[in-house]
């Protein structure tokens, strides 16, 4: 799974196709992806989380509450909360568990209907975070906490109206959306140098990775069905990390 992301990465070529964000609330007659098409959407995506030596995942208990898994998109800052679970727990032994943000999903959508069902939380990067609130105050928008898990992407100006920038994966046409501000203030600088008339209209946005769900969930549209989370640069090096020592004898 995440050899074909890092794969598909390095095709990425930056073209300008028109998506208007208006449509991204659109109605079909479909009114929404399919559960198959949403675990489709979802399970590129890799994150990571806390398990025990058996592989089992690790809920944080408090009484009164549901229990909760933590999902987290940096495999570093997992590896820190594995590490001070091990030396607060002695007698344990945790490890972080790369996993497909699709099986997550599955599982707790599975769960949700029963008594005392666990929950899943989202940690996201505070570096990113904070670079999502100084995009959104640029907007005049006043942001204390950033609600989720940024995700950054490019818009620019056709016609008077603001319009998503696509990429070319292999023969698709995506939207692409990434963990990380600096993939995309790279973008604009390749898409700067390709549509030089475009260069001062192009804009960094940002959603959540939950509105993003959210949107698979509930909408179907043709920018809905582009959009596709790029790995950030950490998970490519983890996923190389990892090929290399399952080569190894």
């Amino acid at each position: 799974m995440i050899k074909s992301l890092n794969k598909n990465l390095l095709t990425l070529t930056i073209i300008t196709q028109v998506f208007l964000l208006s449509g991204l609330t659109s109605n079909r007659k479909i009114l929404a992806l399919s559960q198959e098409e949403v675990l489709q959407k979802l399970a590129p995506i890799t994150l990571f989380t806390i398990g025990n030596q058996k592989g089992d995942l690790i809920f944080i208990q408090t009484p009164n509450k549901p229990d909760v898994a933590l999902l987290y998109i940096s495999q570093q800052q997992a590896q820190r909360a594995a590490q001070q679970l091990n030396q607060t727990k002695p007698g344990n032994s945790y490890q972080v568990i790369p996993v497909s943000l699709a099986d997550m999903y599955k599982f707790f959508k599975e769960k949700s209907g029963q008594p005392n069902a666990p929950v899943l939380q989202l940690v996201p990067v505070q570096q990113e975070v904070e670079a999502a609130k100084g995009i959104l105050s640029q907007q005049n928008q006043v942001v204390k906490d950033f609600p989720g898990v940024p995700l950054f992407y490019i818009t620019y100006e056709q016609d008077k109206k603001e319009v998503f920038l696509t990429a070319k994966n292999g023969t698709e046409n995506i939207i692409p959306l990434s963990f990380e501000k600096d993939f995309v203030q790279n973008q604009i600088q390749i898409a700067k140098q390709q549509q030089p008339d475009l260069a001062g209209t192009f804009k960094i946005r940002v959603m959540t990775l939950q509105s993003l769900i959210l949107l698979f969930e509930q909408k179907d549209n043709d920018g809905i069905r582009k959009m596709v989370v790029i790995p950030s640069q950490e998970t490519i090096e983890f996923s190389r990390q990892l090929q290399q020592q399952q080569k190894s004898p």
